[in-house]
């Protein structure tokens, strides 16, 4: 009887503490089967704003930002190597070749901006179908003001990789206020019961890349 309720308590342990343990305890909100975090966090953009003097990256994009400035802030993330311009993907069907520099000049302010918070937080991304968005499904990213990232420090964005989970736990730990106002991607990445309730879709389910953008 002793070893049964030995066996039990042991049971008990793992059913309870070690899935709360590893998820930032039973106050955590988690989503998806690796049980990202979502804190919400505010971005501090005084760090970022002396994150990208460090970098040399600076000023950070605002609302007042001329269209030059956000091409000089825009030209500047692509010479730094921080944010690639994808020239094609067979997977989601971007086009036409290296859109990102094309559509600099005219490219939203929220879109460079979040782009500048992004490499500030480490992160080094691929980007497309900023100019066209896809050839096939209707996405109107100049239209909708949107990019896909589609890669995330070298790798392509899939659900296998520990660096894109990393990246995917960084969004959703972000206050909601703080994300563009569409935010998609696979299930297991985005919380989209939570976009939904922010008003943050569309709900895009697919692992190949994470899209991002601002409504009229």
């Amino acid at each position: 009887m002793r070893r049964l309720f030995g066996i039990l308590a042991l049971i008990g342990i793992i059913v309870y503490v070690v899935p709360h343990a590893s998820n930032g305890g039973p106050g955590a909100t988690q989503t998806g089967r690796r049980g990202i975090v979502t804190s919400q966090a505010r971005i501090d953009y005084s760090k970022v704003t002396s994150r990208l003097t460090e970098l040399k990256l600076g000023p950070l994009v605002t609302s007042q930002s001329s269209g030059a400035q956000r091409q000089v802030a825009t030209t500047k993330l692509l010479a730094s190597g921080l944010v690639t311009a994808v020239k094609y993907d067979q997977r989601i069907r971007c086009y036409p070749l290296d859109d990102l520099s094309q559509r600099a000049a005219k490219m939203y302010w929220g879109l460079v901006q979040f782009l500048q918070v992004i490499v500030t937080a480490g992160f080094v991304v691929g980007v497309s179908c900023v100019n066209t968005g896809h050839d096939r499904d209707g996405a109107l990213h100049p239209l909708w003001r949107a990019m896909d990232i589609n890669y995330v420090n070298g790798r392509r964005v899939n659900t296998r990789l520990d660096q894109v989970w990393r990246f995917a736990r960084w969004v959703m730990g972000l206050n909601t206020a703080d994300l563009p106002t569409e935010v998609g991607s696979d299930s297991d990445f985005i919380d989209h019961s939570r976009m939904k309730k922010a008003g943050r879709g569309p709900f895009i389910v697919d692992p190949a890349h994470f899209h991002f953008g601002y409504r009229l």
